[in-house]
């Protein structure tokens, strides 16, 4: 019997994107029950990965006039595929899913990977005179998409309460959990001569990093240290920001790419450091979020030096895992102190930090989809 087909799309997100690929694809994937297609933005290196075809349609900047006809190629491309479940991460394609659902009776599964209306309404991304227009004709589509979708996947357990209209609907948290297994052991931090800190993902500045740029050549004059910083901007112009601030300082490496890079990379670099660098700001876009970097670095048993946040402090408390400052103002000596002095992961993070049963649960809600 001919395998079920599954298309996973997104248009601005790469077809390796982390969720899309490494979670919610390759959990299906490995049930063999499948065959599995990522249609996507394009990628720098397409992993050779058994049973998963990567269509990666897309290449233009995010406000090239090429994204309005990215419609048609997908279209194109959506006959040729000719899934049983389509699992859609952005509403681009709207239109052209919820008319392939009613010829040819697809299943649909929303995956919730952001709250794109308030991103735009709270953000700075957009100037303000079409921000707010802007938040509601994307919470508009997606008033119109739900009701066709057979399954709602969130990303984040805030959602269902910042989305009223994902009530009543079949809702599955899933949240951006760590793929991997749990570290073996903690090392103290005492026993370190020069304390290797790490920030990975995302390079904004709405994230913090000069903030945690600062903080680093502070706490350099009370603690030997050095920090990583590895990531990607899509500012072109931060980008030269970020290499003309680091530059005087030695101690401290710019990795920095115009695309994410890839996953394997930035566990590399958190399994290598000593302390991992959480700056995020706290605002009404990021409210309640839970960062992905946050159970990187818990399943990987790293201190965090993380942005005053209670509800991220609160997840950290359960282990003893981080010391909370507000990397602005904090005054480097006695955080030196602190790190020195401070007992981290008192009680090891499990399998609540860990991907697997996430998966599990997802690859389960296919299942029923499609049988």
């Amino acid at each position: 019997m001919a395998r079920k087909k599954i298309l996973f799309t997104s248009l601005l997100k790469p077809v390796t994107e982390p969720r899309m690929y490494l979670k919610l694809a390759l959990s299906v994937a490995q049930t063999s029950k499948y065959a599995i297609n990522i249609i996507g933005f394009k990628s720098k290196n397409l992993p050779p990965s058994a049973g998963i075809t990567f269509i990666p349609l897309f290449d233009f900047n995010r406000l090239s006039w090429r994204r309005f006809t990215a419609p048609i190629k997908f279209t194109i491309y959506l006959l040729k595929v000719n899934p049983d479940l389509i699992v859609v991460s952005s509403i681009d394609f709207q239109i052209v899913t919820i008319t392939y659902k009613l010829l040819f009776g697809s299943k649909i599964c929303y995956d919730v990977q952001e709250n794109h209306s308030r991103n735009i309404r709270y953000g700075n991304s957009l100037p303000a005179a079409i921000r707010h227009l802007s938040a509601w004709l994307v919470r508009l589509k997606e008033r119109i998409f739900i009701p066709f979708a057979d399954l709602i996947v969130v990303a984040e357990k805030c959602y269902p309460d910042q989305m009223p209209y994902l009530k009543n609907r079949p809702i599955l948290v899933l949240e951006n959990k760590y793929r991997g297994t749990l570290a073996e052991e903690y090392f103290p931090i005492k026993e370190i001569k020069t304390l290797h800190l790490v920030y990975t993902g995302t390079l904004h500045p709405s994230r913090g990093i000069k903030e945690a740029i600062l903080f680093t050549v502070r706490l350099q004059k009370h603690r030997a240290c050095r920090l990583t910083i590895a990531g990607f901007s899509a500012i072109e112009g931060f980008r030269e920001q970020l290499e003309d601030m680091v530059a005087p300082f030695p101690f401290i490496e710019l990795i920095q790419e115009a695309f994410p890079l890839p996953y394997e990379e930035i566990v590399r670099h958190i399994v290598a450091a000593d302390v991992v660098l959480l700056p995020l700001k706290p605002d009404k876009s990021t409210e309640n979020k839970v960062p992905t970097k946050l159970y990187e670095a818990l399943a990987l048993k790293k201190p965090i030096l993380l942005q005053q946040n209670p509800p991220l402090e609160r997840i950290c408390s359960r282990y003893n895992a981080a010391i909370a400052i507000d990397f602005a103002t904090a005054p480097a000596e006695k955080v030196s102190e602190a790190l020195n002095t401070t007992g981290f992961y008192t009680k090891m993070p499990g399998k609540e930090v860990l991907w697997a049963p996430e998966g599990e649960a997802f690859t389960t809600a296919v299942s029923q989809l499609l049988n």
